[in-house]
């Protein structure tokens, strides 16, 4: 089966509803199974999380982590629990600590957040940021080979629908909440959510 996309016409931020979580201990630390085919990432406190959604028709990520080891953990995270490429990521802000990991996911992977959102993050890109991360330490250095800019291939107004597999989400333009493009992650399908942006 196909994903099919339907635009639709009102607003859109973060994830959903009440989280009861269980440890997903064979992730690793900092991963928390929202509830089947739910997982969320927490590297450490502070750090911003990222989030997987595994569907019939392959996973998606919802942000990408704020550091790249946290980033190549995520991912190696997600290829134990499915070896079915990523389709989707949903972005639930600009900000480097929503979106800086893009490139290990995408391609294959078409990244999507709402209108406006490639030209912030263009706007606000350093170049130098890769060079400053790597000399923190070896670790960071060898996590953010491979770096490069990868902004939204999708963009959509004021609503979007992604019928995937089993699961519907619904995404929801949140404007001028938090950054220039935030969007609202609803599993339409599922009775729980978990949300997605630090408050600050």
């Amino acid at each position: 089966m196909k994903a099919t996309v339907r635009l639709g016409f009102f607003g859109m931020l973060v994830l959903i509803c009440v989280v009861f979580p269980a440890r997903a201990q064979d992730l690793g630390p900092g991963f928390t199974k929202v509830k089947d085919g739910i997982y969320v990432y927490a590297a450490k406190e502070g750090n911003s999380p990222c989030s997987v959604v595994l569907t019939e028709e392959g996973p998606v990520i919802i942000d990408t982590c704020q550091r790249p080891p946290d980033t190549q953990r995520f991912m190696a995270a997600v290829k134990k629990l499915t070896d079915k490429p990523v389709r989707f990521v949903i972005d639930t802000e600009v900000h480097n600590d929503h979106t800086f990991g893009h490139w290990v996911f995408s391609p294959p992977a078409l990244v999507i957040n709402a209108e406006g959102a490639g030209a912030a993050m263009k706007k606000q890109f350093d170049p130098k940021r890769v060079e400053t991360l790597a000399k923190e330490s070896p670790e960071m250095a060898e996590a953010a080979k491979g770096y490069k800019m990868i902004v939204p291939q999708i963009e959509y107004r004021n609503r979007m629908t992604i019928n995937l597999g089993e699961r519907t989400f619904e995404l929801i333009n949140l404007k001028n909440v938090h950054s220039e493009a935030d969007t609202a992650v609803w599993l339409a399908k599922s009775a729980c959510c978990s949300q997605h942006r630090r408050r600050t």
